[in-house]
């Protein structure tokens, strides 16, 4: 069946459309740091921000994607 996609594009697709529903300061930060290797303090230079801007925004939209993609946390007790 050509209409179904492999699960790593599945994935991908399902990752993308989480990304497009953050607000674009956050899904920047995201991209930076995670995919482009940023630390927060590059992030903080190139977005015109602090640091603490750029940790934030990385916590609440990894918090968000999660509950986009129904992932849950993991506790480490």
């Amino acid at each position: 069946d050509h209409g179904t996609l492999p699960p790593a594009a599945a994935d991908a697709a399902l990752l993308q459309r989480a990304m497009t529903a953050l607000p674009a300061a956050t899904r920047s930060v995201i991209w930076l740091y995670h995919a482009e290797g940023y630390t927060h303090d590059e992030i903080a230079r190139l977005m015109q921000r602090t640091p603490s801007f750029s940790k934030s925004q990385l916590a609440r939209g990894t918090r968000r994607l999660r509950t986009l993609l129904q992932i849950e946390e993991s506790t480490h007790a």
